[in-house]
């Protein structure tokens, strides 16, 4: 299955190196503080700020609270409101918001941690140029993570796919992946580090973009 999965990815990889159309480099920087509210619950609030045009300029700064429910060991449910501040494509800024649902399932299998997760999702969605002209909508957001505990190591490499689905008036329209490969470094019981690369790509949308985004985040545990 992991294989499959595998070659799967690849072979999205080459068909979009062979896309026409914009490329951009990003970098996206967060802090993640998350607090074990009881067995069953946590909470956790993040803070991540984005820069493009080739990592030259601000893009946008968002925080985003969120609660999560572990119902057992393999379920759980969450909710999030982000609220971020943005610069449009003629350089004015501008403040949107989102709120998002979702479920997530998890699975050891030999050795191989894996997540499925789906998320529903009703504000501005997430494109480099604004393709759906900043008209809230409902997306539903899937993905799928593979990540390997490294024994005896302080790393734990994953794989991730996302597909992005905008839902209006019960038509069903893909419109951006994200593939991101990275990995998490234990520094100690209260902080982790993450380092990722993700390519993102765009489509069945105007002013189409490709992203390589470069990304760090920290998760402070209280």
């Amino acid at each position: 299955m992991t294989k499959q999965f595998l070659l799967l990815l690849l072979v999205i990889f080459i068909e979009t190196l062979g896309f026409s159309q914009s490329t951009d480099t990003k970098l996206w920087a967060g802090l993640e503080i998350e607090k074990e509210i009881n067995k069953k619950i946590i909470g956790s609030l993040e803070f991540e700020q984005r820069f493009d045009n080739n990592i030259s300029s601000f893009d946008k700064l968002l925080i985003e609270p969120a609660i999560s429910y572990k119902l057992n060991k393999k379920w759980s449910f969450y909710i999030s409101y982000r609220l971020w501040y943005q610069r449009n494509t003629v350089q004015v800024y501008e403040l949107h918001s989102r709120t998002t649902l979702g479920v997530s399932f998890d699975k050891k299998i030999k050795g191989v941690k894996l997540k499925l997760a789906s998320k529903m999702q009703y504000g501005i969605p997430d494109l480099s140029e604004n393709n759906f002209y900043f008209t809230r909508r409902l997306v539903s957001r899937n993905s799928l993570k593979l990540s390997y505990e490294i024994f005896g190591s302080r790393f734990t490499p994953f794989l991730k796919y996302e597909l992005f689905t905008s839902l209006k008036r019960l038509n069903l329209l893909n419109y951006q992946w994200r593939l991101i490969t990275g990995t998490s470094i234990y520094l100690n019981k209260a902080l982790d580090l993450k380092l990722y690369y993700a390519l993102e790509h765009e489509f069945n949308v105007v002013n189409k973009m490709n992203s390589n985004i470069f990304g760090i985040g920290i998760k402070y545990s209280l």
